[in-house]
């Protein structure tokens, strides 16, 4: 008996430091995924399956004016107001899952993202949707820029064009 008794302890023992091991594995892999999520330089969210806010990125932050604090915990139609952030997630319900979206934010400063709006499936369940947000306000800017020299210079040679036919039509 003592020794069936010395040998529980040693298994306990041993399996108290492999449950130690691996929890310390998973704490260092989540603190991992954590930084690399932080580091991202697209705005993310993670909504779960009943439209609850579980988890934003800085940049998604510094994207909607809004900090960690406000929104988590909240479903994305409570958070749909007249505010900057209210704005975009009115916008964010209306998206179909695998779909890509652009939304434009005015104020303060001009901000044009990309929204791509991904389910999180686990087996044959969604359990959830993953929010990226790009920013290309750049390529919006030069978009419009290019689209406006294109209307100028036809209007410009249009001008010139119409004068030379009317003047070759009274001729």
């Amino acid at each position: 008996l003592a020794r069936a008794n010395t040998e529980l302890s040693e298994l306990r023992n041993e399996l108290e430091k492999k449950v130690q091991e691996r929890t310390r594995e998973l704490e260092v892999e989540r603190d991992r995924i954590e930084l690399i999520i932080a580091q991202l330089s697209a705005g993310l969210l993670l909504i779960d399956q009943i439209g609850k806010i579980s988890l934003i990125n800085a940049q998604a932050e510094a994207f909607l004016g809004i900090k960690e604090e406000e929104i988590l915990g909240y479903t994305v139609r409570e958070r749909s107001d007249a505010s900057r952030s209210g704005k975009f997630f009115q916008f964010l319900d209306t998206i179909e899952p695998n779909a890509k979206k652009r939304f434009e934010f005015t104020e303060p400063e001009l901000l044009v993202v990309e929204v791509v709006k991904t389910n999180l499936v686990h087996g044959k369940e969604v359990v959830g949707s993953l929010v990226l947000l790009h920013d290309i306000t750049r390529e919006a800017v030069i978009e419009r820029v290019k689209s406006e020299f294109v209307a100028l210079a036809a209007h410009q040679l249009r001008t010139p064009l119409s004068g030379l036919k009317g003047y070759i039509s009274m001729a």
